[in-house]
């Protein structure tokens, strides 16, 4: 994790409320901020155990099912 870097701290607000309109209620005394994954690795488990690696750009690439 890392923290959000100036420039991209309107697109996380918006990313972030979007999805949880009620964090903008928080009191800011609770000092929360923003962060992102720097992800380098991405290993994905079967049902039963077994362990696959995905390439990150596989990853990013990949567009959720709305099913």
């Amino acid at each position: 994790m890392v923290t959000v870097p100036p420039k991209e701290v309107e697109f996380a607000k918006q990313a972030m409320f979007s999805r949880h309109p009620v964090v903008r209620k928080w009191p800011r005394s609770y000092e929360w901020f923003f962060m992102k994954m720097n992800i380098e690795h991405i290993w994905l488990q079967s049902w039963y155990g077994e362990v696959s690696a995905i390439a990150v750009e596989e990853y990013l690439r990949a567009v959720p099912s709305k099913g």
